[in-house]
C-alpha cells in the first residue's frame, strides 16, 4: 500500500514513488471537476505577484502582499482593504491573512510584529501586538488562532507553533519544540503551512523542512503523517552540520540529491496530494489510500479550460483548499503567448472570450481544481 503504519501506530507512512525527470499529467484524468475564473480587471483593481488565495462563503479572497481583495464566485470585484502605512491603524504588508465567520478579516504584518483585524470598511476592529516574530497564521475559531513562527527564537520563544487566544490576547499553547541547530540558519518562509481536514473541524500543519504532517485539533497537536520521499529525503545528520547562513545551507543541498519541502498537503476521499522539490522542480504526488498508485508530476497539461496550456508547477502559484479544491493561478500573459505560438485563429479568438482577455495588464486567471 501507499499508505503504511510506522512502528509509532499513531502515525501513517505515505510513500511517494519519485520520479527524478519532468512528468507531464493531464488536468482531467486527476479531477472531478474544474472551474476557471478571470478576475475583473479595472485602473483601481490591479493585482501583483498574489502571495495567497482563500475561498470562503462563495468569496474569493487574494492579497498581493499589499492589497487584499475580494471577489465574488464569478470573478467579479466586491471590495479591497489597503491600508499599507506607518500609521497605527495600517500595516506595512500582508505576511498572510485569515476571514472570520462574520466575514471581518485578520492581516499578519510580519515587520510590524502585529495581527489587525479589519472590516471591509478598512476600520480597524482590533490589534495585537506580538514580541516574536510569525510567519503565517490560522485561525481555529472566531476566538482563537494557531501562529506559526518557523525557526525564529527572538523574544525567547523556544515554540514552532503557538495557540492565541483572540479575545485575551494571550498565548494559552505552545507546540513543536523548536531545533536549535536550525535556528541558527534556516529561516526559510513559505505561503503555506495549514490546511483543513474535508468537511472537518480538524486540519494539518506541515513545514517545507520536515517530511512530519501534523493533525491539528480542538486541544492538541501531534504527528499524523511521515513523508517517504522514495528514500531520497534529507537525512537528520544534514541539519546536523553547522551552516553559517541559509544561502550556504541551500548551496550544499542543492550538491545532494535530496528531496524536501511540503507545501502543499490535503487529504480528499480518495487520496493525499501532497508536493515537495527535487532537482529544483516542483513536484505532486497523489496518493492513492486504497490500492498502490501514484501519481507524480512536474507539469499539468489544461486540456479542460485552456486548449492545452502547460502549467510548470515550479513557476506558479499553488494553493490548496479544504474542500478538496486546487488552485492554480497564472497571467493573462502568459496564456496568450502560448496561444499565439500555438493554436489557430479561431482557437485564439475563443480563447480569448474564454479568460475574458483585455491587455498586458489584465488580472490573473484563477482555475479551482476539485481533485478525485
Amino acid at each position: 500500500m501507499a499508505c503504511n503504519t510506522s512502528n509509532n501506530t499513531s502515525i501513517k507512512i505515505l510513500s511517494i514513488k519519485n520520479n527524478s525527470d519532468n512528468s507531464n499529467i493531464a488536468l482531467s484524468k486527476i479531477v472531478s471537476s474544474t472551474k476557471m475564473i478571470p478576475l475583473e480587471t479595472n485602473d483601481s483593481i490591479l493585482i501583483g505577484e498574489i502571495n495567497k488565495i482563500l475561498c470562503k462563503n462563495n468569496y474569493i479572497y487574494v492579497s498581493d502582499g499589499r492589497t487584499l481583495f475580494k471577489f465574488d464566485n464569478n470573478g467579479h470585484f466586491v471590495s479591497k482593504i489597503n491600508k499599507v502605512g506607518a500609521g497605527p491603524n495600517e500595516y506595512t504588508s500582508i505576511t498572510d491573512f485569515q476571514i472570520c465567520s462574520n466575514d471581518k478579516v485578520w492581516i499578519l504584518s510580519r515587520k510590524d510584529k502585529r495581527l489587525c483585524n479589519y472590516s471591509w470598511n478598512g476600520i480597524l476592529e482590533n490589534r495585537i501586538r506580538l514580541n516574536f516574530w510569525i510567519n503565517n497564521i490560522c485561525l481555529l475559531t472566531d476566538n482563537s488562532m494557531l501562529l506559526f513562527t518557523g525557526n525564529e527564537t527572538e523574544g525567547g520563544n523556544k515554540y514552532q507553533l503557538k495557540k492565541i487566544d483572540l479575545s485575551t490576547k494571550n498565548i494559552v499553547d505552545n507546540y513543536i519544540k523548536i531545533d536549535n541547530e536550525r535556528s541558527k540558519y534556516l529561516f526559510v518562509k513559505s505561503t503555506n503551512h495549514f490546511n483543513y481536514e474535508n468537511n472537518s473541524k480538524n486540519g494539518f500543519f506541515f513545514d517545507i523542512f520536515n517530511d512530519t504532517i501534523y493533525g491539528i485539533y480542538s486541544n492538541k497537536i501531534r504527528a499524523k503523517y511521515y513523508i517517504d520521499i522514495n528514500k531520497k529525503n534529507i537525512p537528520n545528520s544534514f541539519f546536523k552540520k553547522n551552516y553559517d547562513n541559509v544561502m550556504i545551507f541551500f548551496q550544499t543541498l542543492f550538491k545532494n540529491e535530496y528531496a524536501y519541502g511540503t507545501v502543499l498537503f490535503g487529504e480528499t476521499n480518495k487520496n493525499f496530494i501532497c508536493s515537495y522539490y527535487y532537482n529544483k522542480l516542483c513536484h505532486i504526488s497523489l496518493i492513492s489510500k486504497y490500492k498502490y498508485k501514484v501519481n507524480d508530476f512536474t507539469n499539468i497539461t489544461d486540456d479542460v479550460n485552456l486548449m492545452n496550456y502547460p502549467i510548470t508547477l515550479t513557476s506558479i502559484p499553488l494553493f490548496i483548499q479544504d474542500n478538496d479544491e486546487l488552485i492554480i493561478s497564472i497571467q493573462a500573459t502568459d496564456i496568450m503567448d502560448y496561444a499565439e505560438k500555438n493554436l489557430k485563429d479561431k482557437d485564439i479568438s475563443k480563447l480569448k472570450q474564454s479568460i475574458r482577455y483585455t491587455n498586458e495588464d489584465q488580472n490573473p486567471i484563477i482555475i479551482f481544481s476539485k481533485l478525485k
